[in-house]
């Protein structure tokens, strides 16, 4: 189960460009909270209180209590966060209250935990073709990430999404045959073979 944050949230009624760039020139965030029992509501959320928020979680998916303008805290999923393209920025959030109970369906970070034997031992380099998979699952369950160990795979072997170890409460939407993690032997050696190949193919052909 995520781990739950508070943001402090107030309401707003202004809206716009211009009204979004004084708020964040103010230290604010500009933000919307939607859910299915509620009309969208515009807030303004504390820049520094987003940031330690993300210091703490890696990923921007987060269950998180929201209190707005000092009443009791509602619980919400972090939507999506966007942010300034090159600047330490927070430019708009989207909060999603949930109950606990409710079925959501979630895109989840895979991430990597340990080095490959066949990186440290063998020489391979470790490839990762998908980042992320989709879910299923009540809102007491989101994972925020999904921590693979890979330590064991050598060069050849593949960790596809239907090896992930889920809780049962957790329903898996990404195709189960899709490769999440594979050890591949280095570029320039697997090419320094076959021309090596295609070279004394060439000189049995002479003879």
């Amino acid at each position: 189960m995520s781990s739950k944050a508070l943001l402090k949230a107030q309401s707003r009624q202004e809206s716009g460009s211009g009204v979004a760039r004084r708020l964040r020139s103010a230290g604010k965030v500009p933000g919307v909270i939607y859910g299915a029992n509620r009309e969208p509501q515009m807030l303004q959320l504390d820049k520094s209180e987003l940031s330690q928020l993300f210091r703490h979680h890696t990923s921007d998916q987060v269950l998180v209590d929201v209190a707005i303008d000092d009443r009791p805290a509602v619980t919400a999923v972090l939507k999506e966060v966007q942010r300034h393209p090159y600047r330490p920025l927070f430019v708009h959030v989207d909060l999603h209250e949930v109950s606990m109970t409710e079925v959501l369906r979630a895109t989840v970070q895979v991430t990597a935990v340990g080095t490959p034997v066949g990186v440290t031992t063998q020489g391979g380099i470790l490839e990762q073709p998908l980042f992320e998979i989709e879910i299923e699952c009540q809102a007491q369950a989101l994972p925020e990430s999904f921590p693979v160990d890979v330590s064991g795979l050598s060069i050849g072997d593949t960790l596809a999404v239907a090896d992930l170890k889920v809780s049962d409460e957790i329903r898996i939407l990404t195709e189960p045959e899709i490769a999440l993690f594979h050890v591949v032997a280095p570029r320039k050696v697997a090419e320094a073979e076959e021309a090596e190949g295609a070279e004394a193919g060439t000189a049995t052909d002479a003879q």
